[in-house]
């Protein structure tokens, strides 16, 4: 269905959008078409249904007749996870300075060289 909304400084269409996958119902997307009269600009603002295995991403686009649209669907799988990731990361470093403050602390730098010296033989 297709609903009028008037925002702060725009005004709206927006549809609802049932999406199904073997007869039960996975996710309802409301994406929405603006435009906002002081610039007069139209924008889009996607619907969006968040996953662990993807992300599923409606853009409404012109209107084609009275109830009917042109849509773009995609479908982007494991976006999240490339998240996760950059925050492991960032765990991982803020571990590894932590870990290290008390072992710089605790040992002070040795006064001569860590390595033993190696006399040459003579021939």
């Amino acid at each position: 269905g297709s609903e009028p909304i008037i925002g702060p400084n725009y005004t709206a269409e927006r549809i609802t959008l049932s999406v199904h996958q073997d007869g039960k119902e996975v996710a309802r997307l409301t994406p929405e078409r603006r435009h906002y009269s002081v610039r007069t600009m139209n924008m889009n603002e996607p619907g969006i249904a968040w996953g662990m295995l993807g992300d599923l991403y409606v853009v409404l686009g012109e209107k084609m007749g009275p109830g009917a649209y042109a849509m773009r669907l995609h479908y982007k799988p494991l976006v999240r996870w490339i998240w996760f990731g950059g925050l492991l990361m960032m765990t991982g470093g803020a571990l590894r300075l932590l870990a290290r403050r008390p072992l710089l602390a605790s040992h002070p730098a040795p006064a001569t060289a860590p390595y033993p010296r190696l006399e040459q033989e003579s021939l």
